[in-house]
């Protein structure tokens, strides 16, 4: 696991001298510490997939299957989601969109990233 702490002193006029200025910082940064949370990052591929609202149970199904994060969507004539799947599902979850071509749901493979959960 790698962490990085940056903790900014602005002088105020008080001169704290080299043990409380270790003193200052060490607090500085584990008040951030402590108010923190962790998140795990996740290697992704992004999608945009579009289909029918009558395919709305097949694709809560991937949402599952190919543990999808939503990043965005847009609920009009018909769904479209922009989502991600864990890098290792990616050529899986596109496999499986294109076997339901059939069905109207049409993609596009969007870029590599990450996210937080």
């Amino acid at each position: 696991m790698d962490v990085c702490a940056v903790v900014v002193r602005y002088f105020g006029g008080t001169k704290l001298g080299k043990s409380g200025l270790i003193e200052a910082y060490g607090e500085g940064a584990k008040q951030a510490i402590e108010a923190s949370k962790l998140k795990t990052v996740t290697p992704c591929v992004w999608f945009e997939v579009s289909y029918e609202y009558s395919e709305e149970n097949i694709i809560q199904k991937m949402r599952q299957d190919f543990r999808l994060h939503e990043k965005d969507s847009e609920y009009l004539e018909n769904v479209t989601l922009t989502v991600a799947t864990p890098s290792e599902l990616s050529d899986s979850f596109k496999n499986r969109l294109e076997e339901l071509a059939h069905l109207s749901i049409s993609f596009r493979k969007l870029d590599s990233g990450y996210y937080f959960s």
